[in-house]
């Protein structure tokens, strides 16, 4: 059955008058009476009892016309949420971001596959350490996070997906003593203060460090700082050691690395997010788990 002999039938059904019904479609009614008998022969049943003075719907008739009524009303729904949904899509998405290189590529790709998939929708990226996006997350000041997954016990009330994982290294600067060794153990770090983002800034960056430090057995200095570009004119300078993504140091000059040789040092970049909305889940969907890492 087509939507055209469904417009007839329904017309025919709330008019109960194949004239009235042909005029409302704008159609003659010899066209309208052919799409009814179609129906019926598709069917294979009658719809409509006919006489001199009136037509009625048979109980099959009156059955079909109240089903094709909540279809009809259904479709319309459903052809209203498409359009609402496209309406949206050009629109702007607010990303707040951690500090550091482990996201600049992943942000850059971001926003290169937003361009091509979805120019009418603009990315605003805010970056800032893990307490100022999450509060940004918080006031609605941002549509979306993305952090680190220790931060996830303040957050967890929250929606969230893994974005990607990566193993964790510590990582030194080019004027350290240890670049001057051949090879480096992780027992040679243990002369060294560990540079940490201050409880303040993150408690989760702060536990995860504790954390890592127990399981790798290191008793250690903490140098607590209140702001990742701080930490790392520091650390450039030669001074301790930082946790960072494996070949975070390949894109900053100046640095080396020590990979955790462990499988289970690995750490993940999480996007977090509010409300539910068709924007925000189109670009969660089809876009942000799309980007290739």
């Amino acid at each position: 059955m087509k939507l055209t002999q469904i417009e007839c039938f329904l017309a025919a059904a709330e008019k109960l008058n194949f004239t009235a019904a042909a005029k409302a479609l704008f159609i003659s009614q010899p066209a309208l009476s052919k799409q009814i008998r179609l129906i019926e022969e598709e069917l294979g049943v009658k719809l409509f009892n006919r006489s001199k003075k009136k037509v009625m719907l048979t109980e099959a008739g009156q059955s079909l016309k109240n089903d094709l009524e909540l279809i009809l009303k259904d479709l319309e729904k459903a052809v209203e949420k498409a359009k609402s949904i496209g309406k949206k899509r050009d629109g702007v998405v607010r990303i707040g971001c951690f500090q550091g290189a482990a996201i600049d590529e992943f942000i850059y790709l971001l926003s290169l596959q937003n361009k091509l998939k979805f120019p009418q929708t603009n990315l605003v990226f805010h970056r800032g350490v893990f307490r100022e996006i999450r509060e940004a997350l918080i006031n609605n000041t941002v549509d979306i996070i993305l952090t680190l997954d220790f931060e996830m016990p303040e957050l967890y009330t929250f929606n969230s997906k893994i974005i990607f994982t990566e193993k964790t290294a510590l990582v030194y600067s080019e004027k350290s003593p240890l670049a001057a060794k051949d090879t480096v153990t992780i027992d040679d770090f243990s002369e060294l203060p560990l540079l940490v983002l201050s409880p303040e800034v993150s408690r989760g960056a702060y536990n995860y460090a504790l954390s890592l430090l127990k399981n790798l057995g290191l008793h250690h200095q903490l140098e607590l700082y209140d702001s990742w570009e701080t930490l790392l004119t520091y650390l450039k300078m030669g001074h301790g050691f930082a946790i960072m993504f494996e070949n975070v140091c390949e894109k900053m000059v100046g640095l080396k690395q020590y990979v955790l040789p462990r499988p289970e040092f690995t750490c993940s970049v999480v996007a977090v997010w509010k409300n539910d909305s068709p924007l925000i889940s189109d670009f969660i969907d089809n876009l942000l788990l799309s980007v290739d890492n």
